[in-house]
């Protein structure tokens, strides 16, 4: 935001985007409102953009409804209000929307039909999504579906983007129904923390992140997880993708990660002191929780339990994830011959986040040690 809370250039062409107005398309659209009527050559000279990138723009805006043109020579175009050229592309959407639950209701009927009545063993599946809006719908539709424990794994500039998606929606109506949905985050100011917290999940905790990735996982059902993230708060970027899988061990591996993460976060050896909680969320581990779900009070002997289970699963996530990351690498030899730059990209991040966990197994085994 801008001095006085106003939107700059580039907040506002990211704003658009969500109206569907590409880059150009925003910009010659607010041109069009601050020079008036223009024909195409002093808008485009006037913008430095390409004559035929500004006829192109004019051509997708004018069938949004968001620009007219005149039939006089030469042709000059004009921006409608921007409060009629919101209303005009919601009114468009809604109707979009609308012919879609019209059309899907005899979609399913129809596919119903063909669809086979016999019952097939559900095999292990993995499934690369591109482009963040349709990862954002893709963690929606998991959180739709969900039940249980729910782990969100992300930075705070993703959980952040994640406020401006139905995600917030789906988080609020699986605490209804009785779900948990954990978070577990890095963040380095304390309005980041008030603004994840917009997301009401049932509990967050704060601790170093390995790596600027996100994981999403369901206990014994999927997962989904991406490789490093740009900071960019455009929720169309398309550099972004990531893993979704139902594989029954990798989903296991990577629950029992967080949870164990979860734990030791908790535990008494992370704890903080009143004077260390005042300054501020950077100063090591620190656990915060959602009103509903404070901690308790442990007994002495409710710690050393926690402490051994603790050890226990360290040491039984090692052999997993060596398995994953050698299987990784065997199947990446032998096939890569034979695969596309897709099913490769997908190969080397399989790899990464093995690297990664089993970096993040060996701190907290050594966080252990140290702690005892």
């Amino acid at each position: 935001m801008g001095k006085w809370g106003f939107m700059n250039q580039k907040e506002m062409v990211e704003a658009l985007a969500f109206f569907g107005l590409e880059e150009i398309d925003s910009k010659v659209y607010m041109g069009l409102l601050q020079t008036g009527p223009v024909s195409v050559g002093t808008l485009s000279a006037k913008l430095d953009i390409d004559r035929g990138k500004t006829y192109r723009a004019l051509t997708r805006l004018r069938n949004m409804g968001v620009v007219t043109t005149t039939f006089s020579n030469p042709t000059l175009c004009s921006a409608i209000s921007p409060t009629e050229a919101m209303n005009t592309i919601l009114e468009r959407k809604q109707d979009e929307i609308t012919t879609m639950k019209n059309l899907s209701q005899k979609i399913v009927q129809d596919i119903s039909i063909i669809a086979r009545n016999n019952e097939v063993q559900e095999l292990s599946s993995f499934v690369i999504i591109q482009g963040r809006s349709n990862i954002y719908s893709r963690i929606s539709k998991l959180l739709q579906k969900a039940s249980g424990v729910i782990y969100i794994v992300a930075p705070a500039e993703d959980l952040m983007r994640m406020y401006h998606t139905s995600i917030p929606e789906r988080i609020h109506l699986l605490k209804e129904d009785g779900a948990q949905i954990r978070i577990l985050t890095e963040v380095a100011k304390e309005n980041e923390l008030s603004f994840i917290d917009r997301l009401n999940p049932s509990e967050i905790r704060l601790g170093k992140l390995p790596s600027k990735s996100r994981m999403i996982v369901e206990e014994n059902k999927q997962l989904i997880m991406s490789g490093a993230l740009s900071a960019s708060m455009d929720l169309n970027d398309e550099g972004d993708s990531v893993m979704h899988t139902n594989s029954a061990e990798m989903v296991s591996n990577m629950f029992s990660l967080c949870t164990l993460v979860e734990q030791i976060k908790a535990s008494p050896s992370h704890d903080h002191s009143e004077s260390q909680k005042s300054e501020g969320c950077m100063m090591g581990y620190k656990s915060i929780y959602c009103e509903s779900l404070k901690q308790k009070d442990q007994t002495a002997s409710l710690a050393t339990d926690v402490q051994k289970r603790h050890v226990d699963l360290v040491n039984d996530l090692v052999d997993p994830i060596c398995v994953i990351s050698n299987a990784s690498e065997i199947l990446s030899k032998r096939l890569c011959k034979f695969v596309d730059d897709e099913t490769r990209s997908y190969f080397e991040m399989i790899s990464r986040a093995a690297a990664k966990t089993k970096t993040l197994v060996d701190e907290l085994r050594n966080e252990r040690i140290l702690a005892e």
